[in-house]
């Protein structure tokens, strides 16, 4: 069910805005202080990304009110956010249920950290339901799940090319000891996979990411068909 109140929608959004606000700060200093990998991980990059447009979306929807309209759904940054829900929901996911340890298979003490709960649990969730709940739907088109390829794959770019120039700078290899602050996830380690295993991951990045955006693109298609039957029963009832 939508919720067409641009009131209700505010709240929410401002909510989001607050709780997002504080994941972003924790992307960047931890128990420990400052922490120097923030930019190598995606969690990071996701996390920034959907608050960005959140905060885009949350402008354009107080202007709206402000101006009088009381009903609607997001006009914002619609490629970008039905995107941004794509790759969020990746950050819920893969710490949620694929990573070792992962929260719900077998760490009931990462619920008691609000970090964690925070940028891979309440706010990737949160986004994913301001899509399905406030957004206009029947709008994605069939070619949005290939263009979103773009975002995971230049974040896969700036890891590999940052790693690659310190290989060089190292003598062609990155000492042992140095892997992980060069590669956050063990697929990108080109160093230890080789360059067959290195692409044989990112094709399997890239299905997943196609896969999951044709997943938005079959919700949307659902969430515009009550829409169409209403159409199409008031025209029936019109002719008639």
């Amino acid at each position: 069910m939508r919720i067409d109140s641009l009131f209700a929608q505010m709240i929410y959004r401002g909510i989001f805005l607050v709780l997002s606000a504080g994941a972003v700060a924790l992307t960047f200093a931890g128990s420990d202080g400052f922490n120097a990998g923030t930019f190598l991980y995606y969690t990071s990059w996701s996390n920034w990304l959907i608050f960005a447009v959140m905060i885009a979306v949350f402008a354009g929807t107080v202007k709206r009110y402000a101006r009088g309209e009381t009903h609607g759904h997001n006009e914002a940054l619609r490629f970008l956010k039905a995107n941004a829900t794509v790759l969020i929901f990746v950050t819920f996911a893969v710490y949620a249920f694929v990573l070792p340890d992962a929260p719900l298979i077998a760490r009931a003490d990462y619920w008691t950290d609000i970090s964690n709960l925070l940028k891979h649990f309440i706010c990737p969730l949160m986004f994913v339901f301001d899509w399905i709940l406030f957004d206009a739907h029947g709008i994605v088109k069939v070619s949005w799940p290939f263009k979103g390829l773009i975002l995971p794959l230049i974040y896969c770019i700036a890891v590999e090319a940052r790693a690659g120039i310190y290989a060089g700078i190292s003598g062609g290899t990155i000492p042992e000891a140095e892997l992980g602050d060069y590669f956050p996830y063990f697929f990108l380690d080109f160093q230890t996979l080789g360059v067959g295993g290195l692409f044989m991951w990112i094709g399997i990045l890239i299905c997943v990411f196609t896969a999951l955006g044709f997943v938005v693109f079959g919700v949307d298609k659902i969430g515009c068909a009550p829409k169409r039957r209403a159409i199409t029963a008031e025209a029936e009832e019109t002719a008639a």
